[in-house]
């Protein structure tokens, strides 16, 4: 069972435990792993030793993330015939794209898809190669423990999301930890002008991305 697994069901059986409770959990979780909070809810200190010990496993695997997976994934994603593979640009970037993210890596992938090169994509990366505003990304482990937490919550059909903040964009989860397997130690920046909706703008060693918002008054 994977780390990930493990979180939604452990948030599934809290949650049909005490329902009624179950919201102070999802906040205050970790309040349930010792102490009278532990002895008065017996079952939501079981789920939080659950929880705690599927995020530092999660944490272990966070530095060798997949990325033949993550580059699967957004290929497989791509709505247009034209995105479902990779190209080599003129300054030798493998650069990937399924129209709501945008990469450009030094790595490559033998055993993906070639498709012809896409021109307008250096025309996509022209505007946020120069926001200046950085913002602290998430670690993979939060980002799926929070994915977790909707889920439990929301059910099977939910479509997580990470939001950045107030004042900040709101993004897709599962997009977003693609972005951080492809493009580990990134440093991110976004657009002074209406942050909120600004296209996050990935910068790392071995290249960069573009990853799309999701607009707040959609989701809510």
């Amino acid at each position: 069972m994977t780390a990930e697994k493990t979180i939604s069901i452990a948030y599934a059986i809290a949650k049909n435990a005490h329902p009624d409770d179950f919201d102070f959990f999802v906040k205050e979780w970790r309040a349930f792993l010792s102490g009278p909070a532990a002895e008065a809810f017996p079952v939501f200190s079981y789920c939080a030793a659950l929880i705690l010990d599927a995020q530092e496993e999660m944490d272990k695997k966070a530095s060798k993330p997949s990325k033949l997976s993550a580059a699967k994934r957004i290929i497989s994603n791509a709505a247009r015939d034209n995105f479902r593979g990779i190209w080599v640009n003129s300054q030798g970037l493998t650069c990937i794209c399924d129209g709501y993210r945008a990469i450009r890596l030094t790595d490559s992938f033998a055993s993906l898809p070639v498709v012809p090169e896409w021109p307008e994509l250096p025309r996509v990366f022209a505007e946020p190669e120069k926001y200046t505003r950085e913002i602290d990304l998430p670690t993979v482990a939060a980002v799926k423990k929070s994915a977790a937490e909707q889920r439990a919550a929301e059910g099977r059909n939910c479509r997580p999301v990470f939001d950045f903040g107030d004042g900040f964009p709101m993004v897709s989860a599962d997009y977003l930890l693609d972005i951080l397997a492809l493009l580990p130690d990134a440093k991110c920046y976004i657009a002074n002008n209406r942050p909120e909706i600004s296209p996050l703008y990935f910068r790392a060693g071995n290249g960069d991305g573009i990853l799309l918002p999701v607009r707040k008054s959609a989701r809510r």
